[in-house]
């Protein structure tokens, strides 16, 4: 049997964690993957939303400008109030924690083989840039109170969870950042970049295990970049993977070919740098091509291709999370996931 799995981004549209957990068991059986998400329902559907939401309320920032969340270019942003200092605030990552938890240890003890749960960890620097209007400066300037929440919320979830819990690091904005950078700075800024990344995980417990999720966005299921191949995003893996602190665990990197509502690219051009692609042996790769906008064979000549330069069998995923498309679409996901898995 091949080693592949299908790799579960996050969101999915079910009404709670027990629901998703058993709609994944349900359609992917066998190629179910060692770390399960629990879809993160409700109001997670739209990943940070929420959070950026919530700054409306904090006493040391103001809105700088309102938006409806309808584009990209109409997402609400805040700046420091006058005569403020943002130092503090909230995150909410170990309250869903103790939603699901018992869920998933029901789900769990069902199961004939070991399998643990993956939780989502938005990016301190993706918060910060989405708080403050993607301008860089603004957002550098007050991405401390960003990072020192999520390390936060992930000494809560380890403490209680232990090593049944894997935390999926989602950093689509250092991804977009880094497709406009041009060509011959990409390296340098993949490394700065993932030095920021790191951050959070340096200052975890020794032991702690990870996985990374690249994305190029996915708000109303529609892509925040276009990139012309898969260079950046390799990069940016070897980046991490170069800076990888020996203390921590790094399980997975997933990588998005897909596009929101684009289906990944059949020209073989675009993967290309797979080539360049260095990976320990130990840490999972997850092609994000499945896309219902392809046929199952056109996936598995893309999935073939991927593995002829990536040197090995990959695990299979959409680009990001199930949770923007309904009910019908989702579901084929998961069967053209599974049998592409196979």
């Amino acid at each position: 049997m091949t080693d592949r799995h299908v790799h579960l981004v996050g969101t999915v549209p079910a009404d709670d964690a027990k629901a998703a957990f058993e709609l994944f068991a349900t359609e992917l059986g066998d190629r179910l993957p060692p770390w399960v998400p629990d879809g993160e329902t409700g109001d997670r559907l739209n990943w940070i939303q929420r959070i950026i939401e919530s700054l409306r309320g904090h006493p040391d920032l103001r809105l700088a400008r309102d938006g409806d969340w309808s584009d990209y270019g109409k997402t609400p942003y805040f700046e420091v109030a006058p005569n403020r200092s943002f130092t503090t605030l909230d995150l909410d990552y170990y309250e869903y924690f103790q939603e699901s938890w018992p869920a998933f240890q029901e789900f769990r003890d069902s199961l004939d083989r070991p399998v643990s749960l993956q939780v989502g960890i938005p990016g301190h620097l993706d918060l910060a840039l989405c708080a403050f209007g993607f301008k860089p400066g603004a957002a550098f300037r007050n991405v401390a109170p960003f990072r020192d929440a999520t390390v936060r919320e992930i000494t809560l979830i380890q403490a209680a969870g232990g090593d049944d819990v894997v935390f999926q690091l989602e950093v689509p904005i250092p991804l977009i950042l880094l497709t406009r950078v041009p060509s011959r700075g990409q390296a340098l800024a993949a490394a700065r970049l993932a030095a920021e990344i790191l951050k959070v995980v340096r200052r975890t417990r020794r032991g702690t295990r990870f996985g990374i999720h690249l994305c190029y966005g996915d708000m109303n299921h529609r892509s925040m970049a276009e990139p012309e191949d898969t260079r950046p995003a390799v990069l940016l893996a070897n980046a991490l993977v170069k800076q990888w602190p020996q203390a921590q665990e790094l399980e997975f990197i997933h990588m998005p070919f897909g596009r929101g509502i684009e289906p990944p690219p059949l020209d073989g051009s675009f993967y290309a740098a797979l080539a360049e692609l260095r990976l320990p042996p130990e840490v999972r790769f997850a092609a994000g091509i499945v896309h219902e906008g392809r046929e199952l064979d056109e996936l598995r000549r893309l999935r073939n291709r991927i593995e002829t330069l990536v040197g090995r069998p990959v695990d299979v995923a959409a680009a990001c999370g199930l949770g923007r498309r309904d009910r019908e679409r989702a579901v084929r996901n998961l069967a053209l996931s599974q049998a592409l898995a196979e």
